[in-house]
């Protein structure tokens, strides 16, 4: 019924100009790869022909979207559960509808003898900071198997800095962001040990959630109707940027790729990166990340926050997700079909 009632909001906005439909205002990293999907829907006017404007507002880094949203300036950003938690624990009102999973690892020359035990006799490089929620699960990772990983076991800095000090072999070993993983993998680096094996050694066998769309449970609910427009569309894109390889040149100049090996390993890359489903399954991992972070006393990420704050994600999420799996199992409709306009 939810997927009807949008379908046809959908088809009777499609007689109203831009001018008068209501205006989704999106803050995005500026260079940041949720822009490639953003671009296809501006381009093919996939947010008009489905009942909003798009207005994508750049942001130089995520404090600068962070402050943008708390001040209203924006309607929507891409964030992560840990933020949105954080935010409820203060008496915020965010919420959260997750998209995308952990995901990456260590990357490194091939023929490493990588394990937990020898990690101490390379130089590791992390993005991110000491925060940064895959150096988390790593640290998790090593005292699960009676084995200590500090900060004084790595070096920090921006993505592209360790991407050029990995190529260039100032350091063994990177973990780093996803499209920085598939630069390293173009120049003939491996994942030696990916974040899936090291939650799986912690007993978190299923996708985590871990970044989606966040706007304040107020907007949300005075724009429902809107809200799930837009996140379909989103949604929609992404599965389009999945199934149908040639969509990838309307966005080659966006990914700022340097060569065919960079662009085609990002290509493959980011399948990895999007949520499949998002269930009381995934909600649960992630409340089992989050205890192990808790455990772990990353007080910089979490603050005094000791238990999960209720009301995380936004509460039709659940029902969203259900009615984009069935987008595709019924009547076999095929994800290149999905973005457009029905």
């Amino acid at each position: 019924m939810r997927y009807i009632l949008v379908l046809f909001y959908a088809l009777v906005c499609n007689v109203l100009s831009a001018e008068t439909l209501p205006q989704i205002k999106v803050g995005v990293l500026q260079y940041g790869t949720i822009n490639w999907e953003l671009s296809h829907i501006k381009s093919q006017q996939l947010d008009t022909q489905n009942g909003f404007q798009l207005i994508v507002i750049p942001m130089a880094n995520k404090n600068a979207a962070a402050i943008a949203l708390q001040s209203n300036a924006v309607d929507i950003i891409m964030s992560d559960v840990f933020w949105v938690a954080r935010q409820r624990h203060l008496g915020k009102d965010y919420q959260i509808l997750p998209m995308h999973k952990i995901s990456g690892g260590i990357y490194g020359k091939p023929g490493i003898p990588l394990s937990i035990n020898t990690l101490s006799q390379y130089s590791l490089g992390v993005a991110g900071g000491a925060t940064d929620k895959n150096f988390i699960i790593l640290q998790s990772y090593a005292t699960a198997q009676n084995s200590t990983i500090t900060t004084q076991n790595a070096s920090f800095g921006a993505p592209p800095l360790l991407h050029r000090m990995l190529t260039s072999g100032q350091i063994d070993l990177m973990l780093n962001f996803w499209h920085y993983n598939a630069r390293a993998s173009a120049a003939g680096f491996v994942n030696l040990l990916p974040v899936t094996k090291m939650l799986a050694k912690l007993n978190i066998e299923t996708e985590v959630p871990l970044m989606g769309w966040v706007a304040s449970e107020a907007w949300l609910s005075q724009n429902q109707t809107v809200f799930e427009a837009f996140a379909t569309q989103s949604w929609r894109a992404k599965q389009r940027f999945i199934s149908e390889p040639q969509l990838w040149e309307t966005v080659r100049t966006l990914t700022k790729a340097q060569n065919d090996e960079v662009f085609h390993a990002l290509r493959q890359a980011y399948p990895a990166t999007i949520l499949t489903d998002f269930s009381p399954r995934q909600a649960r991992a992630f409340e089992q990340l989050f205890n192990l972070v808790v455990d772990a006393e990353q007080t910089a990420l979490l603050g005094d926050m000791k238990q999960l704050a209720k009301g995380i994600y936004w509460p039709d999420a659940f029902v969203m997700w259900q009615a984009w799996q069935q987008e595709i199992s019924v009547g076999g409709q095929n994800p290149s079909d999905i973005g457009k306009t029905q």
